[in-house]
């Protein structure tokens, strides 16, 4: 609590057409296995949600890569002109910036060694956000912790393999400022090639 306000562990936007609920957290039971996409069907299914979609947080470069990837992908879905079926699967493609579902997935999908994730979830409006994160937060059993989205420390050399391998050939040399600015580059590329 600051001056009487109770702090969230997460935080809200609003965007054009839609809100979002975005949150880092830490796994606590990491030999428990979970299945993703049963529990964001249950999720989607239980509250009136636009879409979700949790992230391994190694390859997510902090809130200006989310939510330029967020906000990429509700253009894509108000202009008819997404490259996937789902806006969930939609954001997760702007956020890895490549078109291949398979890619995105492994580049930033929640896997068994995944102690940290980074998670999304979207409505019309604010209303059932916050339920929806406690549905999650009790299903999956984490400890929620917004720092993570900008953990940049431990990112670093995740981020920069990824960037190798993506023939960014001078990734080793990037400060953080670079590193970011490839990220949102790769989504607003996403985007223009949509």
């Amino acid at each position: 609590m600051r001056s009487g306000h109770k702090i969230e562990p997460y935080v809200i936007q609003e965007l054009d057409s839609y809100v979002y609920l975005v949150f880092g957290a830490t796994i606590q039971d990491q030999s428990k296995s979970i299945n993703i996409k049963s529990i964001l069907d249950e999720l989607e299914d239980k509250f009136e949600l636009v879409g979700s979609q949790l992230f391994d947080f190694r390859l997510i470069w902090g809130y200006k890569h989310v939510y330029s990837a967020l906000w990429h992908a509700e253009k894509a879905k108000i202009s008819n002109n997404m490259i996937s079926k789902s806006f969930s699967m939609e954001i997760l493609l702007y956020l890895a910036g490549c078109r291949q579902i398979k890619k995105a997935l492994d580049m930033l999908g929640v896997k068994s060694n995944s102690e940290k994730i980074i998670g999304v979830v979207v409505g019309e409006n604010r209303k059932e956000l916050p339920e929806a994160f406690q549905f999650l937060k009790n299903t999956i059993q984490f400890d929620a912790d917004t720092s993570i989205i900008e953990q940049y420390d431990l990112k670093r050399k995740w981020l920069i393999e990824q960037l190798l391998k993506e023939n960014y050939q001078y990734a080793n040399t990037f400060s953080d400022v670079e590193i970011e600015k490839a990220q949102l580059e790769k989504v607003a590329l996403l985007a223009l090639n949509a």
